[in-house]
């Protein structure tokens, strides 16, 4: 038997008697979904500690920050979703790539080692990233910040003459070019410091270590600029 009843606007309402629920099969189990970004244990400020890839070399230190729906790195903020792979290992999804589940072609990866450590990677590089406000973090900045440049060498004893020889005037060593050209891109980075315009800073350190890639004051420099600028950038980020 069915019931036809109109409700106050004149639009027919068909009733159906109460019927039993037919039986379902159950579904099939559906792909999981990112985990929310709350229970992810590496959301957070982190820095560069070690270079995997190259492990006798020291790398350059960066702040990399993982928030609710960004991701930056290497001066820049992407929206990004995270993909909870399991066994400690996510990936990072940025929304203008191809949809899909987690898997090898993810753009990033990420393995969390415990509460202060994970590591960063990809094809092109593998990083070890420490928690910033951990103890470990902060020695890895004070590490940082106790760098200077290395003082000049001495120079080397000249032979003493005989005395019977006339002293010679000595002639000035030419300069090195490009020894000028380091310096004068360090006292460059340096006013870019001071006027807080890090980018300049950056610049002038990459150009530095193009001549001298193992240059400290340059790696210093660098370091104290990308430093600055993410501490800057967090103020206004919205999170």
């Amino acid at each position: 038997m069915w019931w036809r009843l109109h409700d106050a606007g004149g639009t027919e309402v068909v009733q159906q008697p109460a019927a039993a629920e037919p039986q379902v099969a159950p579904a099939s189990p559906v792909q999981a979904q990112p985990e929310p970004v709350a229970t992810v244990p590496f959301v957070g400020e982190w820095l560069v500690e070690k270079d995997l890839d190259n492990p006798g070399q020291s790398p350059d230190v960066g702040v990399i920050r993982f928030s609710t729906d960004r991701f930056r790195f290497k001066g820049e903020t992407r929206e990004v979703r995270y993909l909870v792979r399991g066994n400690g290992l996510f990936g990072i999804r940025f929304p203008d790539e191809d949809g899909g589940g987690p898997g090898d072609d993810d753009p990033l990866g990420i393995k969390f080692i415990d509460a202060d450590h994970v590591v960063l990677f990809s094809q092109e590089f593998e990083l070890g990233l420490v928690r910033r406000d951990s103890v470990a973090g902060q020695a890895v900045l004070a590490k940082a910040n106790a760098q200077v440049a290395p003082p000049n060498a001495p120079a080397a004893p000249t032979a003493p003459k005989p005395a019977t020889n006339p002293t010679l005037p000595v002639a000035k060593a030419t300069p090195n070019p490009i020894q000028l050209a380091i310096n004068a891109s360090l006292d460059e980075g340096r006013r870019c410091v001071a006027n807080k315009k890090y980018d300049c800073a950056v610049s002038s350190a990459n150009a530095v270590l193009r001549l001298a890639p193992r240059n400290a004051a340059a790696l210093a420099m660098k370091r104290e600029a990308e430093a600055a600028q993410a501490s800057a950038l967090s103020e206004i980020e919205i999170r």
